[in-house]
């Protein structure tokens, strides 16, 4: 299993861990029409079940139920995948897939080849160069759904995880500690938070307010605070400072034309935020 960096154990060892242990076959049929879908074949008349694997396989065998022969180029979505049709390898009868769409986190499962059209393009430095990835990082939720289904389909494929090490962070809760929902009201529209009080202080106050890898009570009082005794006080102290001559600049020795391009360009910010001042 990949390690959990980023994180105390519970999440890798007791959280991820236990689930695996604790785990049950994968149910992976929706009773859905937006979706992947599911590419298996049944007998209308014996039972008997194919699965299609590529493009070039289903143009090769299928028809549409008009008679039409299906394109390599066809879109695979319903409801126009619906109406190829198959014979039955076993008894002749007419094949038509199953209604059924895939789960929609196999899809996510997959990108580790799906990004790479694996193993149609690319095999020839996939495995030195693609995969697996260094890292993966999202939500602590993501135990049971992404980091579960890309190490699932990984390791069906290849017999090892698509990627090494996995960064956590948990969940931000309202101020009081619960998960945020429209329902209960208790939710808060980001885009009218930068609106207000920035990004910046919004992205401070996540940093400041408690470590990424456990839970965070956001309360729009601590932004507030953050942004008028952090951000405000930074661009009163930026509003009165002096224009800074190129030799207070200091740069590390050896660095020639670069460096002096750097002073320059220091230099001339320090004077800009003096000439043109904006809270």
């Amino acid at each position: 299993m990949p390690r959990s960096n980023g994180t105390h154990p519970f999440v890798g060892e007791k959280r991820f861990g236990e689930w695996l242990e604790n785990n049950v076959d994968w149910a992976l049929s929706r009773d859905r029409f937006w979706g992947t879908p599911l590419n298996i074949w049944i007998c209308e008349d014996c039972g008997h079940k194919r699965s299609i694997g590529s493009r070039e396989e289903l143009a090769k065998i299928g028809r549409k139920a008009n008679g039409e022969a299906v394109s390599e180029a066809m879109d695979l979505h319903r409801p126009y995948i619906d109406e190829v049709e198959l014979p039955c390898e076993k008894c002749g009868k007419t094949m038509r897939r199953t209604p059924e769409v895939i789960d929609c986190w196999f899809d996510s499962g997959a990108m580790p080849f799906a990004q790479w059209h694996y193993p149609f393009e690319n095999a020839d430095r996939f495995d030195s160069e693609l995969f697996p990835a260094d890292f993966i990082s999202e939500g602590i939720d993501q135990t049971r759904g992404w980091f579960y289904s890309m190490l699932t389909i990984s390791t069906l494929l290849k017999g090892e995880s698509s990627y090494k090490s996995c960064l956590v962070n948990d969940l931000i809760l309202d101020k009081n500690g619960q998960k945020m929902s429209k329902s209960k009201g208790n939710s808060v529209d980001p885009i009218q938070l930068m609106q207000d009080y920035g990004a910046d202080a919004i992205r401070w106050y996540l940093l400041e307010v408690s470590p990424p890898w456990v839970p965070t009570r956001f309360d729009v009082d601590g932004v507030r605070e953050i942004l008028s005794k952090f951000i405000g006080t930074s661009k009163t102290s930026i509003l009165f400072m002096p224009p800074m001559p190129i030799s207070m600049v200091l740069m590390p020795r050896g660095m020639g034309r670069i460096g002096n391009a750097m002073r320059r360009s220091i230099a001339g910010s320090s004077h800009a935020c003096t000439r043109s001042p904006q809270m």
